[in-house]
């Protein structure tokens, strides 16, 4: 690989890295993903994929009609939970990463 597209994927880990750090604060500590499977933790079926749709509602509220830094912060996520599951994301995870 090139320097610069080594630097461009450390990058990209750091701000994943930074975004799910934040998570606990913009979600009141509820509804969090568990990694590396990205299941909720709040939700009573085990297997829910993370966001769950407590967690897109918090989300949501918490960027109060900010899209674009919501869809940032997504975009992060997606970048870890792909990094954790390289090539393995269910079909419904992916749907849940859009913005509804």
């Amino acid at each position: 690989m090139t320097e610069p597209l080594l630097v461009a994927l450390a990058t990209e880990a750091a701000r994943a890295e930074h975004a799910f750090a934040r998570l606990p604060e913009r979600l009141g500590g509820a509804h969090l993903p568990r990694r590396p499977q990205w299941t909720c933790d709040a939700c009573q079926t085990l297997d829910t994929p993370w966001p769950c749709a407590p967690a897109l509602v918090l989300l949501s509220e918490h960027h109060a009609g900010d899209d674009a830094e919501l869809a940032a912060l997504l975009g992060a996520l997606h970048a870890a939970a792909m990094a954790d599951q390289p090539g393995s994301l269910r079909q419904e995870m992916l749907h849940a990463w859009r913005l509804r």
